[in-house]
């Protein structure tokens, strides 16, 4: 079965956050939507665009990272960023996202993924 590194990962998020233009792109939130959410706009400020990877290394969502198969990823985007967005993550993955505001991007690896 097919993994991804931490650091790919990392490599393919600042890809994103460069070509489309964002304030953040982070391979890794907090505890949980929340506190990420909250940590996102004290950092990068309430008007912030970016994605982030719905992945906790503590608390009660925590995953091990070498045991991921899907990844999620939770976005505040403009429009235009979007297909941007969605091309350069469809290189190494395969992608399920309607496009919408309120649903997560899911992410699985593709099997030529190198």
């Amino acid at each position: 079965m097919k993994r991804i590194t931490k650091r790919k990962m990392n490599e393919i998020f600042q890809e994103v956050k460069t070509k489309a233009n964002l304030d953040y792109a982070v391979t890794e939130g907090t505890c949980c939507n929340t506190c990420t959410l909250e940590e996102l706009a004290t950092a990068y400020g309430e008007e912030s665009l970016g994605i982030y990877l719905r992945y906790f290394p503590h608390g009660a969502n925590h995953s091990p990272w070498n045991k991921q198969r899907i990844f999620y990823i939770a976005h505040d985007l403009k429009e235009e960023q979007k297909s941007i967005v969605r091309i350069i993550l469809e290189k190494y993955f395969t992608v399920e996202w309607d496009g919408s505001d309120s649903k997560s991007i899911t992410i699985t690896l593709k099997e030529d993924f190198k």
